[in-house]
């Protein structure tokens, strides 16, 4: 398994936490094409507000964590030629 991190790197930023960071957990083949799996977290305020910026329903001091994986892999392109044949291809 192959690990690169991916972040923001802000030198403003005096905090030293890693919310802010993109993990590349590994590069694989599927269907002939390369597949990345990425991992990273979210933060969420269980809250809702009015117009006038007053909370609504739920709870402003309520911060849920969301981990999440996604895998990417690039789609073919499918087009037809003058002849009517068709061809997959990866865009250029």
């Amino acid at each position: 398994m192959s690990m690169c991190v991916l972040g923001n790197d802000d030198d403003d930023d005096d905090d030293d936490d890693d919310d802010d960071v993109i993990l590349l957990l590994q590069a694989v083949i599927v269907d002939n094409q390369p597949c990345l799996l990425f991992n990273f977290e979210v933060q969420s305020v269980g809250a809702f507000y009015n117009a006038e910026g007053e909370c609504v329903a739920g709870d402003p001091d309520n911060i849920e964590k969301t981990y999440y994986t996604w895998g990417m892999q690039m789609d073919t392109v499918e087009w037809e030629d003058e002849e009517g044949a068709c061809d997959s291809h990866l865009p250029a």
